[in-house]
């Protein structure tokens, strides 16, 4: 059933093929005809429909020609190396006046902004017939009491300390006594038993004998009398010193109330004390929460002072810059960009941890505050005293050190992916020995050799000057900066000159002229004078001409009419003797950077007037061409410049 369908529906196509077959031919050959005719005669660089609208604009740059700019020299100087950073003013301390006490205020007569001097009373709680100034008044009777009763115990022990050395008088004088009737009494015992025996032998008398008996016993009751004295001189010596060691520990005992009653004076006067608060230090007042009259209690905020006599700024510095910073760096401090006050302070403090947020550290400094031109009187309270307020925003420059190097103005310091570069500029004598190569569409890629670009892999090409000065993007390295100059320590010497105003819209190998400059403009435009030599246009003639060499090259556009599409590009080589080179081969690539299209490719071969002329038919618009001439035993030769095609 299927294949019957598609038969008839052949059948059907052909039966309408056969009818229609005038109609079909005509439409084909009038596509045909439409073809070949937009391909005769479409102008170079024109687009078509789909072109057009598949064009990146994103691409649209400048046309080539001499672009204004201000340049300087790189000069070898001697570099002050900066960093420069807002950074924010903090009080050298803050604290929180709060009472220790309760009581009501009945002294309190500061206000925010304030100055208040050191030990000045700021706070008064109770009057003086207050609790805690009875409680010190009792204090300080006990503790006199106690005093005195030292005294006396004191004086008691004096008295017991002399008792006590008269027993020992007393006790040495019976122990001598005692000896002597000892003494006495060892004389008189023998001289008894030796008298006894001459009795007994009848060489003495019973009276004589007697009486050396007696004169014993007298020795013996002596000696006994003695040592009864000298036992109650013992005892006596004991007491007195028993009653010394009493009396001695009542004085500690008398002493040690005396301290617990200085104590309790000691609390109370700190009681009493806490009743008057005073600042420790000379101190701006920056807030007050209550007012007199009102009972407080411990812990209560009453006041917020500052102590600003010193500073502290604080500045937040990246990573990279915090490498470059070293305790003792110089740092320059004003309130404002427009500031001619500058005080200098030193970085006393890097603080070893960065923000987990912004990833960046602080940098601190500690600075004097207290400005000697507006401090005429030493209790005046106004904040004219003081250079910086805490919590003001301050703009401070960081001396990082010096260098003698080589330097640009800094302004004229480009960063491109983290690389440093700058627009520098070169002449047709320091472009001869050099060769470089660069991408259409990224021009920061520059190489010594050609090849593909290591961004988008197209194929890089050659760099060449099309005037007198033009400019290239090379990239350096920089050391000391600060903001008005950059120490340069590789990718450019001495002499060396480089852009500093101007280079928005620059693009590798675009030809320039200095102009003078002001802010971030130029003051006046170049004459056509100034840049015939970068561009052929009505203000040359469309007439250009260069040295290469020995060689002279002069490149012309003939317009036929003023059409567009009717002109012709001629090239005439000599040598600098005026003698004609005939036989040159010459190419010229044409395009119109301005839309990132190329043109026509133009061939010719210079006549015996050393002449080639060429139809290149280019569209109204701006042009670049990139000429190359091939010479006989010579390298060929090679310019770019732009033409402004009316």
């Amino acid at each position: 059933m299927s294949q019957t369908n598609l038969t008839m529906s052949n059948l059907n196509f052909l039966a309408w093929l056969r009818k229609n077959i005038f109609g079909v031919l005509t439409i084909l050959l009038v596509a045909i005809f439409c073809y070949f005719i937009v391909k005769i005669y479409k102008k170079p660089g024109q687009m078509s429909v789909l072109e057009s609208q598949a064009m990146d604009m994103t691409a649209m740059i400048p046309p080539v020609g001499a672009v204004p700019v201000s340049i300087a020299s790189v000069q070898k100087k001697l570099i002050q190396g900066s960093l420069t950073y807002t950074g924010t003013a903090q009080a050298f301390e803050d604290e929180d006046i709060y009472p220790r006490v309760t009581g009501k205020i009945v002294y309190l007569k500061v206000y925010p902004g304030d100055r208040v001097k050191k030990n000045e009373l700021i706070v008064k709680l109770d009057p003086q017939t207050s609790e805690y100034k009875a409680n010190l008044e009792e204090a300080m009777y006990e503790s006199q009491a106690e005093s005195h009763n030292v005294d006396i115990a004191k004086n008691q022990l004096k008295e017991k300390e002399y008792e006590y050395k008269a027993a020992l008088e007393d006790e040495a004088s019976a122990q001598q006594l005692l000896v002597e009737a000892q003494a006495g009494q060892e004389y008189w015992i023998p001289e008894k038993q030796r008298q006894k025996k001459l009795y007994e032998a009848e060489v003495v008398s019973l009276s004589e004998y007697q009486l050396e008996e007696s004169y014993c016993k007298a020795a013996m009751a002596k000696t006994l009398a003695a040592q009864k004295k000298f036992n109650a001189a013992i005892n006596k010596r004991k007491a007195a010193q028993s009653a010394y060691d009493s009396m001695e520990h009542h004085v500690n005992h008398q002493y040690l109330l005396a301290k617990k009653a200085q104590a309790k004076e000691l609390k109370a006067q700190i009681y009493d004390d806490y009743t008057s608060i005073h600042i420790k230090d000379d101190a701006v007042v920056t807030k007050r929460l209550i007012s007199p009259g009102v009972l407080v209690n411990p812990g209560m905020l009453i006041l917020k002072v500052a102590y600003i006599n010193k500073l502290r700024i604080q500045i937040e510095v990246s990573e990279e810059d915090s490498l470059k910073i070293k305790i003792g760096n110089p740092v320059l401090i004003k309130n404002s960009a427009s500031s001619a006050k500058v005080i200098k302070g030193y970085v006393t403090s890097i603080f070893p941890a960065a923000d987990p947020n912004l990833r960046t550290f602080i940098v601190e400094a500690l600075i004097d505050n207290v400005n000697p031109d507006n401090l005429t009187n030493k209790h005046i309270k106004t904040l004219k005293d003081y250079f910086f307020l805490p919590g003001q925003y301050v703009i401070t420059q960081i001396i990082t050190g010096e260098s003698l190097g080589l330097a640009v103005p800094t302004h004229s310091i480009i960063y491109n992916e983290g690389k440093s570069m700058v627009w520098q500029v070169r002449s047709k004598s320091n472009l001869s020995a050099l060769k470089q190569y660069t991408c259409l569409m990224h021009p920061e890629i520059i190489l010594d050799k050609p090849g593909s670009c290591p961004k988008c892999s197209m194929q890089l090409e050659a760099v060449k000057s099309t005037g007198p000065k033009t400019a290239y993007l090379v990239q350096v390295k920089t050391g000391l900066t600060n903001p008005n100059f950059t120490e340069i320590t590789s990718g450019l010497n001495n002499g060396d000159e480089v852009i500093t105003a101007g280079f928005d819209n620059l693009i590798q190998g675009s030809p320039v002229v200095e102009t003078e400059w002001s802010n971030n403009e130029p003051v006046s435009l170049p004459s056509p004078s100034d840049v015939n030599g970068s561009r052929l246009s009505s203000a040359n003639n469309w007439a250009f001409e260069e040295i290469q060499d020995d060689y002279k090259i002069k490149i012309f556009m003939l317009p036929k009419i003023l059409k567009s599409d009717n002109n012709e590009i001629g090239v005439i080589i000599s040598k600098l003797n005026n003698e004609m080179i005939p036989g040159a081969k010459i190419s010229i690539d044409t395009s119109m950077p301005g839309m990132n299209m190329s043109g026509p490719r133009l061939n010719g071969i210079t006549n015996i007037k050393g002449e080639a002329k060429m139809t290149a038919n280019l569209s109204s618009g701006d042009w670049q061409i990139k000429l190359k001439i091939t010479l006989n035993n010579h390298i060929p030769l090679e310019t770019t410049l732009a033409i402004e095609v009316p």
